[in-house]
């Protein structure tokens, strides 16, 4: 319970943003840095990715699995760094799925992924419902008479929340076993990757993987890769898919000094508590800037508790789900996450 496991690779943030194993580290809240900070001090939380249930051995797969692609990142960085020199690099099947994945599990690692676990949780449930598929509880145990009592109660008008206590961990884990598989596969064969140089020095926030919206139809994900360079995702929705490719190409370019701006905006704006950069840079500045151009991202409620979930003992026997009226079922969804200002 008292590991520090990180949620961004310690190894990842030393070798690529530091300078003889230190970075700069700006504190979002107090507007201050701390030179010659550890990576071992970064992007962690007390049993981040455990899952702890009482008389029940602690749960360490998913930080097992973590650590399975993070050693294979020494040979696929460098490729990513070559690979911006060239209009486009063809990568090994294997080399290239572990990118997808690495990315996939950064972004529902993030703090902002496990403080919406439950909010996705009870909106999935609520989506389901909504088009009759009572499947999905079965397939989480409910016994049927429960889903014939749910069913009578949707019919009028009820919505489900959870109640509980502890219970953002396990949501957390079932949101991320269940999806994080399906967003690599989106990587995989529905985004298009790209690694830019970049004309200025990038940082790196605390949340990693960067998702913001091109357009109505295209989401970016920005993964500062170096303060000189930055892989960047572009990921277009629709059925049938825009976009889908077996092809194992990522391209390579350079951002013009106004892109490179709007990149730095979008990750310093995105931190939650830190960002991490090989130099001092005005970081408030560009989070002020941010603002005024329009990028704005939602704000977690609850941070602390959203970090320490991992290190809670949690007693299935309190979770359940409970009907509540449709204005209750927002003001749950609402809980988690206050919307961007």
């Amino acid at each position: 319970m008292n590991n520090r496991e990180h949620y961004i690779t310690k190894s990842f943030v030393r070798e690529r943003f530091g300078t003889n194993g230190f970075v700069n580290r700006y504190d979002v809240e107090h507007d201050s840095w701390k030179t010659k900070a550890s990576p071992k001090s970064l992007f962690f939380g007390f049993g981040y990715t455990q899952f702890v249930a009482e008389a029940q051995p602690l749960d360490d797969s998913l930080e097992t699995s973590f650590h399975g692609l993070e050693n294979k990142l020494p040979s696929i960085m460098p490729a990513l760094d070559a690979a911006s020199e060239q209009p486009e690099t063809h990568f090994l099947e294997d080399d290239y799925k572990t990118l997808c994945f690495y990315c996939a599990y950064l972004w529902y690692l993030s703090p902002f992924s496990k403080a919406t676990a439950p909010m996705a949780f009870v909106m999935e449930l609520d989506l389901n419902l909504g088009i009759g598929n009572w499947d999905y509880l079965r397939q989480r145990g409910k016994p049927e008479d429960e889903i014939q009592r749910m069913k009578t109660q949707y019919d009028n008008g009820f919505r489900f929340i959870l109640q509980g206590e502890n219970y953002m961990q396990i949501l957390f884990r079932d949101q991320f076993v269940r999806k994080c598989k399906e967003q690599a596969a989106y990587f995989r064969y529905r985004t298009e990757w790209t690694v830019y140089n970049s004309p200025l020095e990038l940082p790196i926030s605390d949340i990693a993987v960067v998702d913001y919206p091109e357009s109505k139809t295209v989401t970016r994900y920005i993964l500062p890769l170096s303060p000189s360079g930055v892989l960047i995702g572009r990921f277009h929705r629709g059925s049938p898919p825009a976009y889908h490719s077996t092809d194992t190409i990522v391209y390579g370019n350079t951002l013009t000094l106004e892109a490179a701006e709007y990149v730095r905006d979008i990750v310093c704006a995105s931190a939650v508590k830190a960002v991490v950069c090989k130099n001092q840079m005005d970081i408030k500045g560009f989070r002020e800037r941010a603002k005024e151009t329009g990028i704005r991202f939602p704000r977690i409620k609850n941070l602390d508790d959203v970090l320490s979930a991992g290190s809670k003992v949690f007693d299935p026997e309190t979770l359940r789900l409970v009907p509540v009226c449709h204005n209750q079922f927002l003001q749950y969804v609402d809980s988690f996450i206050e919307p961007a200002q």
